[in-house]
């Protein structure tokens, strides 16, 4: 029988995790480190530059009080909204740190397969 490749990560999602939630805190946090994307999606709100914000990075003292804040709780973070975040120069520093204090992450991007 084939094992769920995600099983470790469930069964640390599952962990203590009922200890730790708070219903002053979401069980999810989802972290939009740059608005930047370098593809040019029809369906994409950013890729059709319909959005009317100022394309930026996250900047890592933003992140360092982001991570401060929520990791006692072990809230997962997820990589995600309206940009690439493997576009942020500081991408790996904020994974790394995410792990360092005990988080779980979810890491959405945008790929393409022109095959």
């Amino acid at each position: 029988m084939r094992e769920n490749p995600f099983n470790p990560i469930y069964k640390k999602l599952n962990t203590g995790l009922a200890k730790t939630i708070s219903h002053e805190m979401p069980l999810l946090i989802d972290i939009e480190v740059t608005n930047a994307c370098n593809f040019n999606c029809l369906f994409c709100y950013t890729g059709t530059k319909a959005h009317k914000r100022r394309t930026g990075f996250m900047s890592k003292e933003l992140f360092k009080k982001i991570i401060n804040e929520t990791m006692p709780y072990k809230i997962p973070l997820r990589f995600s909204r309206w940009g690439e975040p493997t576009m942020h120069k500081d991408i790996l520093y904020f994974l790394s740190e995410t792990k360092r204090g005990g988080g779980v992450v979810s890491f959405e991007y945008k790929w393409f397969y022109g095959g």
